[in-house]
């Protein structure tokens, strides 16, 4: 018998409390330069495109703000850099999740919201609703066939 998650099933129920009409792509960042290359192709691939949903970058707090603002802004593109404290906000916003190797796109995919996730080894992804992509090239085909733009 599996022993529950506690911590999991608390974000899902916050998130399920919270839940707005979930129309942003979310970007979790891992305080690594894939972030930051998976962030820079995502915006291009996404920049100028008409009815793009806009994106909420969740910054790892290792990541230099600063670096991010400068990317951000040399695209047109709807972004913001999230301030919550609480995942769960960030997570109610969703439409689909979109990061590294995090923990957070697993909470985020049993929270409901789908997720694509650059993860590189090959062991299985825990839940339903979690897409593996293995380049930045894959990860934003990937996006891109979940938001169907």
């Amino acid at each position: 018998e599996r022993t529950p998650n506690f911590y999991f099933q608390n974000v899902r129920d916050r998130v399920k409390s919270v839940r707005c009409t979930g129309d942003a792509i979310l970007f979790l960042s891992v305080a690594d330069k894939i972030s930051f290359t998976l962030l820079r192709s995502v915006l291009a691939a996404l920049s100028g495109k008409k009815n793009a949903p806009k994106i909420i970058v969740r910054l790892h707090p290792l990541d230099n703000r600063k670096t991010f603002e400068v990317l951000i802004r040399s695209f047109r593109a709807r972004v913001v850099l999230s301030s919550s404290d609480d995942i769960t906000k960030d997570i109610a916003k969703a439409r689909v999740a979109i990061g590294g190797e995090t923990t957070a796109l697993a909470v985020a995919a049993y929270s409901g919201i789908p997720s694509v996730c650059m993860w590189r080894i090959t062991v299985p992804l825990p839940f339903k609703g979690m897409r593996r992509a293995t380049s930045v090239p894959g990860a934003v085909r990937a996006l891109r066939e979940t938001l169907r733009v």
